[in-house]
């Protein structure tokens, strides 16, 4: 599949670009239906030094919603930080389901994502593939399960194509035969970061490289050479192993928690630490 088109040809994309201002966490429920047939879900939650995240894959298998939005494989990730445990609730008046999520939200921005400029292979759509919430409901078929905290929500596109230049991939794609990424240790804080000097910077904005394959795990990093420090979701490394036929099975992070600042107002912070979650 290709990933290059004629930007000339594709204005209307260009106004739909947006500057990477800081993220609002939204006071909305949303609400995830595992009876759904559309999807598979698997849930996992993890804990590090007293640190809880609790995770859910959600990966479209339809084969009719596939057709449907053609050119794009949902898989959606949830990250609940901050996470205490599940109440029992009534089923919401209000939420916003991830059925509507994917269909107005994920596969228009997939979508813009499949854009590259022809010259330089940089990213067409420079819109964060993240949203962030403050309440998850999980639907069993039974219970509806209420999970609140800092929930932040990745979207991804399982394509596998095989590259012709090592820069044919975007902040959405997750491609198990790209072409893995070289890595260098940076000097100032010690990372091992994806070597830009021997693929060649062209982008500014966040890229994701495939840079570790063993068996059916693919650990992928998302590199971003311009980051807004007044944004935490924004300002941080993104490491993940990416499992076929599964999901993401584990992934490098801060924690994400709530403190009162200036004003007695309440302000998304992350730790300075980073943890594998696994």
């Amino acid at each position: 599949m290709l990933l290059i088109k004629d930007v000339y040809m594709r204005k209307q994309i260009l106004g739909l670009i947006i500057s990477s201002s800081p993220l609002l966490i939204k006071a909305q429920v949303f609400l995830i239906d595992k009876t759904s047939t559309d999807y598979s879900f698997n849930e996992k939650p993890f804990e590090i030094d007293h640190k809880v995240c609790y995770t859910v894959n959600a990966k479209c298998v339809s084969d009719s919603l596939l057709m449907a939005i053609e050119g794009t494989k949902p898989l959606v990730f949830f990250k609940v930080f901050d996470y205490k445990k599940k109440q029992t609730i009534k089923k919401p008046l209000h939420y916003l389901s991830l059925e509507d999520y994917v269909k107005n939200d994920v596969v228009t921005k997939l979508k813009q994502d499949l854009y590259l400029h022809v010259t330089t292979l940089g990213n067409v759509s420079h819109i964060p593939n993240i949203n962030v919430f403050d309440s998850l409901v999980i639907y069993d078929g039974k219970d509806y399960k209420l999970m609140t905290g800092i929930i932040e929500i990745n979207f991804y596109n399982l394509i596998d194509f095989k590259q012709t230049h090592i820069q044919q991939c975007n902040q959405t794609i997750i491609n198990t035969m790209a072409k893995i990424a070289p890595l260098s240790r940076n000097e100032r804080n010690g990372e091992m970061d994806v070597d830009i000097d021997s693929i060649g910077q062209i982008d500014a904005y966040g890229k994701l490289y495939l840079i570790k394959k063993s068996g059916d795990l693919y650990t992928f990093r998302w590199e971003q050479i311009e980051r807004n420090e007044d944004n935490p979701f924004d300002y941080y490394y993104r490491e993940f192993v990416y499992k076929k036929d599964y999901g993401i099975v584990s992934f490098r992070s801060p924690y994400f928690f709530r403190r009162t600042g200036e004003y007695d107002m309440e302000k998304i912070v992350a730790t300075n630490e980073y943890y594998y979650f696994k």
